[in-house]
């Protein structure tokens, strides 16, 4: 099979809702607020080098919390949208800080957040709600942590799962009454980088506050060559209301 035949090839694509959902092995559900796969034909042991020809399949999962109200027409708009290009609000990334500290930490309390106005760049649709990114990321740099020799960066659920308090736990994440409800699975094991949220604290969280989860999942499938690099560009959006989920119709781009 060539490149390009199996770029356009569509039975290998995966069933996106695998990526914002998962079951541990004590039957426990997870719900993945943020997650970036990856797969390719290269070695593990190989460096990475954009010129190398391989196949690569990756995913982008990202989340917002938007009111419950607004869910019917936050999905009417994402119909048909293609999130390629980073148009889409993300969340920080914060350089200074103890991940201990984070949300309460001065550093973190510094900064806050813009809600600009969201335009789809193919239609110039405006999105019909606020949209608050539900996951950030804070960086531990060397330069401040001479145990580690490079960077280490944890992902954290945004400030308004704060409301009620959470608990950080360096060996498990953040927990509420002493039970694990966020936690990066990167902190205890090799893997991409992920936030999984409890999906029964998830639910009671979004029933007592009036919000759901809008998830948007970008993937896109290519061929490295020396010349042109065939890709699909995959895009769909949903929403979760702590219990059901609705989708928009997978978006496939060929370029």
């Amino acid at each position: 099979m060539t490149d390009d035949e199996w770029v356009a090839y569509d039975d290998d694509t995966p069933d996106l809702s695998l990526f914002v959902r998962a079951t541990d092995d004590h039957g426990r559900e997870w719900i993945a607020l943020s997650h970036f796969p990856e797969w390719n034909t290269r070695h593990d042991s190989e460096e990475v080098d954009l010129q190398r020809e391989c196949r690569m399949f990756w995913i982008h999962v990202r989340s917002y919390i938007v009111d419950r109200n607004s869910a019917v027409r936050l999905l009417d708009w994402a119909e048909g949208a293609n999130w390629f290009n980073n148009w889409m609000p993300h969340g920080r990334d914060y350089y200074q800080g103890f991940v201990g500290e984070y949300p309460w930490g001065i550093p973190f309390q510094l900064e806050g957040y813009e809600h600009d106005q969201i335009v789809r760049p193919d239609n110039t649709a405006a999105c019909p709600t606020e949209l608050i990114p539900a996951v950030h990321d804070v960086a531990a740099e060397h330069e401040y942590d001479s145990y580690q020799e490079s960077t280490v960066r944890v992902s954290v659920p945004a400030q308004p799962f704060f409301e009620p308090d959470l608990t950080w736990s360096p060996e498990s994440g953040y927990d509420r009454d002493g039970v694990t409800v966020f936690f990066d699975p990167t902190l205890g094991k090799p893997g991409p980088s992920a936030l999984l949220a409890d999906q029964k604290y998830l639910k009671q969280w979004l029933d007592a506050k009036g919000k759901s989860i809008f998830f948007t999942v970008l993937g896109e499938k290519l061929a490295m060559t020396d010349n042109a690099r065939p890709r699909m560009v995959i895009s769909a959006g949903a929403i979760f209301d702590g219990e059901n989920w609705s989708w928009t119709q997978v978006s496939k781009i060929m370029h």
